[in-house]
């Protein structure tokens, strides 16, 4: 799989094709990175109707929507180079970095601080988007997406669909993702200045 990603990472057309060990290794960084998080979210029950969502939920649903439509226009026209990129950027430095840094609190809610419909929210969410990335992922790396999916959802994730992109959800706007990214950042800009902890 780590292969596979380089192949498709270095394919951008009209680019020369060159072989980059380097890439390889994000490759294998990422199918770790995949790994992680769905063990994280294996520890939530995938709720079978979707709760009232918060806004960051409806926003991180809204944004993935967007970019799995543009995924599935590359698809169409046999690209595998905007679909790994794109699933890479969203998933690793969103999806990880900030959506699920905000919601552990709440999908744990070890404190009692969020009422059961917000718990869910979460898990919904996380379920939501983790089934989305890996199926629209699955082409291009077949055997960690498989891995997990059989293991959270117990079939493979070749017997499912592409996850296409659902139109309530295209119209909807997204950009608390932006404010989200924009804000942390900048507090974590702030933090290594002072060299204080991130978390």
């Amino acid at each position: 799989d780590a292969f596979r990603f380089w192949a498709a990472a270095a394919s951008k057309l009209g680019y020369d094709y060159r072989f980059s060990e380097q890439m390889i290794k994000t490759g294998a960084l990422f199918a770790t990175k995949l790994w992680n998080i769905a063990r994280f979210i294996s520890s939530f029950p995938k709720p079978s109707t979707a709760p009232p969502l918060k806004p960051i939920d409806e926003a991180t649903i809204a944004y993935l929507n967007k970019l799995l439509a543009g995924i599935d226009r590359a698809y169409s026209e046999l690209d595998v180079y905007e679909p790994v990129n794109t699933l890479y950027q969203f998933t690793w430095n969103y999806f990880a970095s900030h959506y699920i840094e905000l919601v552990k609190s709440r999908a744990y809610n070890t404190e009692g601080k969020y009422t059961r419909s917000e718990q869910e929210a979460a898990w919904y969410t996380l379920h939501y988007v983790l089934d989305r990335i890996l199926r629209a992922l699955a082409p291009i790396m077949p055997f960690v997406t498989d891995a997990i999916y059989e293991k959270l959802y117990g079939t493979s994730v070749h017997a499912t669909r592409f996850p296409e992109p659902e139109k309530e959800w295209l119209g909807k706007d997204h950009e608390l993702v932006i404010v989200v990214v924009n804000v942390n950042s900048a507090i974590w800009s702030y933090k290594k200045q002072k060299n204080m902890k991130l978390y």
